[in-house]
């Protein structure tokens, strides 16, 4: 699959996508950050990788960068704007936008 020209045909690209599900690569749901009092996932995903039990115990990253989720959820939504993706999607946003006006927005009223 890995070539430049020509681009892969639908046929390739549901071959590859079929690949990726099949060994859990498309998987996100272990790197979304959880609430410690619930266990329910917040929205944003993780910087880093979680492990087997979907925790990060280990990791010395326990934050989530705003870039990151911003492509994350852009491209959740793209991928499955119908489905479970776009749910994820609205999530992490919603989670993000949460963060910024209630601990970054006296930022942007000192810029204004």
């Amino acid at each position: 699959f890995c070539r430049r020209e020509p681009p892969l045909t639908q046929e390739e690209l549901a071959e590859v996508q079929a690949l990726l599900q099949e060994h859990g690569t498309l998987d996100c749901s272990r790197a979304k950050c959880k609430d410690p009092k619930t266990g329910k996932p917040t929205g944003p995903f993780s910087a880093s990788a979680a492990n087997a039990k979907g925790d990060h115990t280990g990791s010395s990253m326990f934050g989530s960068w705003l870039r990151d989720n911003c492509i994350i959820a852009y491209g959740l939504f793209l991928t499955d704007p119908d489905g479970q993706g776009c749910e994820d999607s609205k999530a992490c946003i919603g989670a993000i936008a949460t963060f910024l006006l209630t601990h970054e927005s006296y930022r942007m009223e000192l810029v204004i």
